[in-house]
């Protein structure tokens, strides 16, 4: 059975993951520093995302309750008059 394609450690420096494709090691290779900035930049890419969602969701919240009090102020008038 073939090995997959994926990231192992290389045999030449096992510090270092290479990527073998399935029938061979490429000249792809990652080292721990690479790897960590890898982790760093995508936890901050997701970490603004998740800000972003929430600034939105505030703002609709915002919205709803502007829009809300406005149209109680509507029935009231209707109700009373």
């Amino acid at each position: 059975m073939a090995t997959k394609p994926d990231w192992y450690p290389d045999p030449q420096n096992p510090q270092e993951l290479r990527w073998w494709d399935g029938q061979g090691w490429t000249e792809d290779r990652l080292t721990s520093a690479m790897l960590l900035k890898r982790i760093a930049d995508s936890q901050e890419k997701s970490r603004r995302s998740t800000q972003g969602i929430r600034w939105g969701l505030f703002g609709i919240a915002i919205l709803i309750l502007i829009y809300g009090i406005q149209i109680l102020d509507v029935l009231n008038r209707i109700y009373r008059g």
